[in-house]
């Protein structure tokens, strides 16, 4: 974004050859009030925008204001070669300095015009610059609020103007008493304002700004209305595409329900051959939890209800009757049936003895009858598996 902002001459002196030369502030730190047209937020009457010190000193920034051209107010645009001649009447120096909160530079003109300008009185300078502006509110150090900020500023030109964003304390000045600065005369000021038009910042009256913020309302206004309109057709053209896709969505839900319902009707009768028990697999169950008990009730007792124990069960019954229950607690099930298999296999080794039994357990044993208690197991188990599938079909 181009900014403008002004300082006054001081210190001057004439050459030989007739050129003005001082040693001047072309730039400050600090807070500067802009009006929100000139910062591209019309919206705003006024925008306080800090100049960092570390922006307005950094290296890149201080080496910007060398060698730049001045000129007598600020032409349209920045200065560059295509406008250089026309626009040109001297040129700061190389000796670029920090000078308290200000930027200093030596500064000459060689146009007499100029020169009989500053004679008379238009004694200001205002630096003409690009930086880019970061709408970023804060304070300064000092307590003073900010709603913006600069970055990256590099300084284009320097403007001798009437007077100066920067104050009467950037300007030409007088270097001895004999300076050239003794003819001022008041004449009639014509403010300037600096406004932003389509990312460009031009120098026009109060009634240009006027004007120019009406014409840029109206395009605004008449680019409103073409948006509109390419909206409306837009939104035409989604609810036609909108009405046939919710077509094809209710032909596609009919087609993915019928389909939903064959297969559900597929899974019932899935699900019900399931339910017709396998006799072999069923055999096998009834002999291997048969088995099971036949063991278990050697290590449990025969006062052990078998009766709704799933074979787990079962095992850590056992396991825990003869270890105790820290031997089961936390085990795994494989864990488990190796140690129900490994004591069935002890007490297999052992021949039965009910007074050891007795004591170990401290309490009576009854010495069952083996083909009593597998008839008893095998009864058990086939109610149990009688009931099991009405378990299932109740969750």
């Amino acid at each position: 974004m181009d900014f403008v902002d002004s300082v006054e001459l001081a210190g001057t002196r004439v050459t030989r050859d007739g050129y003005l030369v001082a040693d001047v502030r072309v730039a400050r730190r600090g807070i500067q009030v802009y009006a929100g047209r000139e910062v591209g937020c019309p919206e705003l009457a006024t925008v306080r925008v800090l100049r960092p010190a570390d922006e307005v000193f950094s290296a890149d920034s201080m080496a910007s204001a060398a060698y730049r051209p001045v000129t007598v107010e600020h032409p349209p645009g920045m200065v560059d070669a295509r406008n250089w001649k026309a626009v040109t009447v001297g040129f700061t120096g190389g000796e670029v300095a920090r000078d308290g909160d200000f930027l200093r530079v030596p500064l000459l003109v060689a146009d007499a015009d100029a020169i009989a300008d500053v004679r008379d009185g238009k004694r200001e300078l205002s630096a003409g610059y690009t930086a880019k502006i970061v709408f970023e509110p804060g304070e300064t150090p000092e307590g003073e609020a900010f709603d913006a900020r600069l970055a990256d500023i590099a300084l284009n030109h320097v403007a001798i103007v009437d007077a100066g964003r920067a104050g009467p304390q950037c300007r030409i000045g007088d270097a001895s008493p004999t300076a050239v600065l003794q003819h001022h005369k008041e004449e009639p000021k014509m403010d300037l304002l600096t406004i932003l038009v389509d990312g460009a910042s031009i120098q026009t009256t109060a009634d240009g700004a006027k004007a120019v913020e009406a014409l840029t309302a109206a395009l605004r206004d008449a680019k409103t209305r073409a948006d509109k309109a390419e909206g409306d057709i837009a939104a035409l053209a989604a609810r036609h595409g909108s009405a046939i896709e919710a077509k094809d969505g209710e032909m596609a839900a009919l087609a993915a329900a019928h389909k939903a319902a064959i297969e559900a009707k597929d899974g019932e009768i899935a699900a019900l051959a399931a339910r017709i028990p396998d006799v072999a697999a069923f055999d096998a169950a009834i002999a291997a939890r048969s088995a099971l008990i036949d063991s278990a009730r050697k290590l449990l007792g025969s006062d052990y209800a078998f009766a709704g124990k799933t074979e787990a069960d079962i095992r850590r019954a056992a396991v825990a009757k003869r270890l105790g229950d820290k031997a089961v607690d936390g085990r795994s099930d494989d864990y488990v049936v190796a140690a129900f298999d490994t004591l069935v296999a002890s007490a297999a080794a052992a021949p039965p003895d009910p007074v050891r039994d007795a004591i170990r357990t401290q309490a009576p044993v009854t010495v069952g009858d083996s083909i009593q208690g597998r008839a008893d197991a095998y009864r058990e188990y086939v109610e149990y598996l009688k009931s099991a599938h009405k378990a299932q079909e109740t969750n």
